[in-house]
């Protein structure tokens, strides 16, 4: 007795229709399961996100910026940035004194006028002023543009007046005047545009 293929072939379409179903319910099962769990994810997640942004805001209203370490920062970088930089002797040394005169000037500013306008301008001339407005200006110069003596002459005065202004706001600080603070503030604003 011989067994045809004819009789075995509906029960094979019905088997791979069966096996493509179940493959098409459990994916598309599988995926309506996925979507729902991203959404009740989505949800849960969501609610908790406003606690936690609102205990964040406290944080950063509860404790403030820390500028000093800052400005320290930035000198500190800044200093690192000059001795990888081959630059004439003079120059290097009169920057580092100008740094050196902002680390030193800068807790005696923040112990005296913390959060006053002298110790805004201050930092901003350590972190802005001297950085980039007379440094990186300087260092971005060509060797032979970094060696002219209009240039050097130039950038010398520059760190000359703000070692000046600094001694000034020491003396200042010593006096404890505190009246002519920001009478002095305003006129580092206008003398160093920050």
């Amino acid at each position: 007795m011989k067994i045809s293929n004819k009789h075995y072939l509906p029960y094979l379409i019905g088997l791979g229709i069966f096996l493509i179903a179940f493959m098409f319910i459990s994916i598309t099962a599988g995926l309506i399961g996925g979507l729902i769990a991203c959404l009740v994810s989505y949800l849960y997640l969501s609610k908790l996100e406003p606690a936690k942004s609102k205990d964040s805001n406290k944080t950063k209203t509860e404790e403030p910026v820390n500028e000093i370490e800052n400005s320290m920062q930035s000198l500190v970088l800044l200093n690192i940035e000059i001795r990888k930089t081959i630059i004439p002797k003079n120059i290097q040394k009169a920057l580092e004194t100008t740094i050196d005169d902002l680390v030193n000037i800068l807790p005696l500013v923040n112990d005296a006028a913390p959060g006053g306008e002298l110790y805004w301008v201050v930092n901003r001339m350590a972190t802005e002023y001297l950085p980039e407005k007379s440094i990186r200006p300087y260092l971005s110069l060509n060797q032979e543009q970094r060696s002219s003596e209009e240039v050097i002459t130039t950038l010398l005065d520059g760190l000359k007046g703000i070692q000046s202004e600094l001694k000034d706001i020491g003396e200042l600080l010593i006096s404890k005047n505190t009246n002519e603070f920001n009478t002095k503030a305003k006129f580092l604003k206008h003398r160093f545009n920050v």
